[in-house]
């Protein structure tokens, strides 16, 4: 009887866990082709509001906001963490003052942002900016008030404040011609018109304005810290009183979405309100739906037109790293048809090929090439999605000179500031006499440079060893030879939290001994937001101090020797004062104003405390506060 064999061994169909099924389909609905079409259609309503209110700028809150602007006049940076449920703050390093000047000598702007589904508002816009505007409307009351009154209160926000005599000293000052005010401004020294006083016939709102959707719980949580958040911006903030100047009616903003119902018919004046009105808008809708696109195209060699079906993203200009594929704001509305066109199996394709030849136009006008270890590098951290992103409002007089890449000059300081197109060597060395390069570091610095705990000043770029001909690299090397060019591989503080603090002593030094010499000197970084920044304020703690007529003109008092200061040990600034939180506050106000494009990262700023005030020194200091507190 013949024998069987069965085989017991039972293979089942690998199954996907319902969480990858969903990343997937969510991956799949964020597509680019999805995300670009979503933005395409909510961008026709933001043209409608733009030509509602075309007396007004236009402004976009980045970065989801400039997405949807095909032509932004400026940009700003409010942050919706600020507006949190329980969370509530005002930042004193995003002071957004251009905003609220531009919307003064407009009588109002738009501030353009969305968001992601089931909200129709970003807290940016629901909380944020109403507390920023409420912030900025008492402030200018008190600084009115005191200006009229014999006395100030000792618990008004301007008591004892440094900032109050630049504050006074401006509303105090003359009309000026537009040719002097315009010079002014090109070189950090404006001064505006006299501003009207608390007699003003105008009943100045200091409430907080919130829509109605927000809670009176907190509501009444966020007015309970209004008056402190007054204080800390009179107290790092000088151009309070330069928007008193030009502030002529309260802000108060105004909520605007694709739901909201406008009479055309029954639009209201801007000059005819009693307030600045600050126009929220929101340009996504808060729920996806399917949605369809025409564009056309040639169809056999016909023109025809070519109509796509696509999920519709809300808010698809958030988080741009996770779809765009190295596209920008820019280069979107420059190509829309083309890309749309494309289809949802072409856009990747006709993106990359664009980015292709984006990178050849710059290499072939700089004559260079770069290695594809920089490139890939570059990329991936998501440089080249910022770099085309236009430079946030206020910086138009100071880019007169370089308009292509934004290198801003700070004031009277003879220091400026800018991204790494602003050292193109064809014609940096015309503008300034010395160049800082603070920007992260390559591959090959990484490798050549295996210790951490000490300083790795680079006298040329890394690609001097990569490619011989190199036109920058050559200029650099002639400049490096006469002192005049400074390489510092300064990381990200999520790669390294001490590259920048490592590289504070010679960067110090080499940009203090320029000054000292009345030489122009170029700081820079990859994008120009964060470690140049950094840099400067580190420049302004140790080597410069306010003039005792002005509070906001820094006088340049010494430069720094490393090899007076050792590290790890505290660094008064110039006045014998130690360097604390509240002082970098106040450096970092002076330096946005002058260079709106800053945007330094929390761990870049402790760097730079740290510098001067060691962790060690902090915490001896509290134990002998607290050593003391116990004693009867």
């Amino acid at each position: 009887m013949p024998s069987h064999v069965y085989d017991q061994t039972v293979t089942f169909p690998s199954l996907n866990s319902v969480n990858r099924v969903l990343r997937q389909l969510k991956k799949e609905e964020s597509s680019l082709f999805n995300c670009a079409c979503s933005v395409s259609s909510d961008a026709g309503f933001i043209d409608e509001v733009c030509q509602l209110h075309s007396t007004v700028p236009i402004i976009a809150n980045l970065r989801c906001g400039l997405w949807y602007v095909r032509n932004p006049q400026n940009t700003c940076y409010f942050k919706s963490t600020d507006g949190h449920n329980g969370n509530w703050a005002f930042s004193t390093t995003r002071l957004n003052m251009h905003v609220a000047e531009a919307a003064a000598s407009s009588s109002g702007c738009v501030i353009v942002d969305a968001t992601r589904r089931g909200k129709t508002f970003p807290d940016a816009l629901t909380k944020t900016v109403p507390v920023w505007a409420a912030v900025l409307n008492r402030a200018v009351a008190q600084l009115r008030s005191y200006h009229d009154s014999s006395e100030l209160s000792t618990d008004s926000a301007f008591f004892m404040s440094p900032q109050s005599k630049q504050n006074d000293s401006i509303l105090q000052s003359q009309s000026t011609s537009p040719d002097t005010v315009m010079a002014a401004r090109a070189n950090g020294t404006e001064q505006l018109p006299a501003a009207k006083t608390a007699s003003s016939k105008i009943e100045w709102d200091t409430s907080l304005h919130l829509p109605p959707w927000v809670s009176s719980n907190e509501r009444l949580q966020i007015e309970a810290k209004l008056d402190q958040w007054v204080r800390d911006l009179c107290q790092v903030s000088g151009d309070v009183g330069r928007l008193a100047a030009v502030l002529d009616k309260p802000l108060r903003p105004i909520w605007l979405s694709q739901e909201s119902r406008m009479w055309l018919n029954e639009m209201a004046d801007h000059a005819n309100l009693p307030f600045t009105p600050l126009y929220l808008v929101s340009a996504s809708k808060p729920q996806p739906q399917r949605q369809s696109i025409e564009v056309g195209g040639e169809m056999k060699g016909e023109v025809g037109v070519q109509t796509y079906s696509y999920t519709y993203v809300p808010g698809a200009g958030d988080d741009e790293e996770s779809w765009a594929e190295g596209l920008t704001p820019g280069l979107f509305w420059k190509h829309q048809q083309e890309l749309i066109q494309a289809g949802p199996h072409g856009i990747s394709h006709a993106v990359a090929h664009l980015l292709e030849g984006l990178e050849q136009k710059k290499m072939d006008s700089l004559g260079r090439s770069l290695s594809m270890a920089r490139l890939s590098s570059r990329t991936s951290q998501g440089v080249t999605t910022d770099k085309h992103h236009p430079a946030p409002g206020g910086v138009e007089v100071s880019r007169t000179t370089l308009p292509a890449h934004g290198l801003i000059w700070l004031g009277t300081t003879r220091m400026a500031l800018g991204p790494a197109a602003a050292a193109d060597p064809s014609y940096i060395w015309q503008h300034v006499d010395a160049v800082l390069n603070a920007a992260t570091p390559s591959l090959e610095e990484v490798k050549a440079s295996s210790s951490a705990t000490e300083s790795s000043a680079l006298e040329c770029p890394s690609e001097v060893s990569l490619v011989g001909r190199d036109t920058e690299a050559a200029e650099c090397a002639d400049k490096a030879g006469k002192g005049n060019y400074l390489r510092l591989a300064v990381a990200s503080s999520k790669a390294d939290k001490h590259s920048l603090e490592r590289q504070l002593p010679a960067a110090l030094e080499f940009v203090s001994s320029h000054v000292a010499q009345q030489h122009r000197v170029l700081l820079h970084c990859d994008t120009g937001e964060d470690a140049c920044v950094c840099l400067a304020v580190a420049v302004y703690l140790a080597c410069f101090q306010a003039c005792s007529s002005d509070a906001g003109v820094q006088r340049f008092v010494r430069p720094y020797r490393a090899h007076t200061h050792r590290p790890g040990t505290r660094l008064l600034m110039p006045d014998d004062t130690p360097v604390t939180k509240h002082s970098i506050r106040r450096v970092l106000a002076i330096v946005s104003r002058l260079y709106p494009l800053a945007r330094p990262t929390r761990g870049m700023l402790k760097q730079v405390f740290n510098f001067f005030e060691p962790p060690h020194n902090v915490a001896a200091a509290a134990v002998a506060t607290a050593a003391s507190d116990d004693k009867p």
